[in-house]
C-alpha cells in the first residue's frame, strides 16, 4: 500500500512516463489509463505543490481523450473545462446566431 506522499508523487512520474511513452507509440487507450491512474494518485495539493507534473498528467490525458472518443462525446470539453478550473480560469459558452454554440476559455498567466 503506499501511503506517503513522495511514494504518491514517484508512481504518479511512472504513469506520466508510461503515459507519454504509450502515446508516443500511438497506444492512446493505454496511455489514458496510465495518465488517469497518474493524476488520481497525486496529493490533493498537486496543483499547488507539483504544478508541473499535474499539469502536464492533464495536458496529455486531453490529447489521449480526444483522439480515443469518436463522435464528440466531450471529452475535450471536460478536459478543458478541468485543465482551466485547475489554473483559476473558468469556461462559458456562448449561444451562436444560428445552430450550435461557442465555447471560450480563460487561464490566467503563470508565474513562478
Amino acid at each position: 500500500m503506499i501511503a506517503s506522499q513522495e511514494e504518491r508523487v514517484h508512481l504518479a512520474e511512472l504513469n506520466l512516463l508510461a503515459g507519454k511513452r504509450a502515446k508516443a507509440s500511438s497506444a492512446y487507450a493505454s496511455a489514458l489509463n496510465y495518465l488517469v491512474s497518474g493524476a488520481t494518485v497525486l496529493p490533493e495539493d498537486s496543483w499547488e505543490r507539483r504544478h508541473e507534473n499535474a499539469f502536464e498528467l492533464e495536458l496529455h490525458r486531453a490529447e489521449c481523450e480526444f483522439v480515443t472518443k469518436s463522435g464528440g462525446m466531450g471529452m475535450g470539453l471536460s478536459s478543458v473545462a478541468r485543465l482551466s478550473e485547475n489554473h483559476g480560469g473558468r469556461l462559458w459558452a456562448v449561444p451562436n446566431d444560428g445552430p450550435g454554440t461557442a465555447f471560450h476559455f480563460t487561464i490566467p498567466k503563470y508565474h513562478q
